[in-house]
């Protein structure tokens, strides 16, 4: 019987403009899944022509907020089906 690999995705916030995380965001899941996710991720910032979301830039820039929407509603589908938070 084959083993499935999965794959942990992390991230953190920063709070205040102190080196204190305001948060830590963790998503797991088979790594079939959570390479597919990356790569339909990769490519809403390529159609958006940007290298990252941050909130901190989301404030006034359309394309950005664009981008930032996107990625934001394709994670939530994506751990209401298959990933875990």
């Amino acid at each position: 019987m084959d083993k499935e690999n999965f794959q942990i995705f992390s991230d953190e916030s920063g709070y205040c403009g102190k080196d204190r995380f305001g948060s830590i965001a963790v998503i797991s899941g088979p790594k079939s899944i959570t390479t597919t996710l990356d790569d339909e991720l990769k490519a809403i910032l390529h159609k958006y022509n940007q290298k990252e979301i941050k909130f901190a830039g989301v404030g006034g820039n359309f394309e950005f907020m664009n981008a930032t929407k996107e990625c934001i509603s394709l994670g939530i589908d994506y751990c209401n089906s298959s990933l875990k938070i």
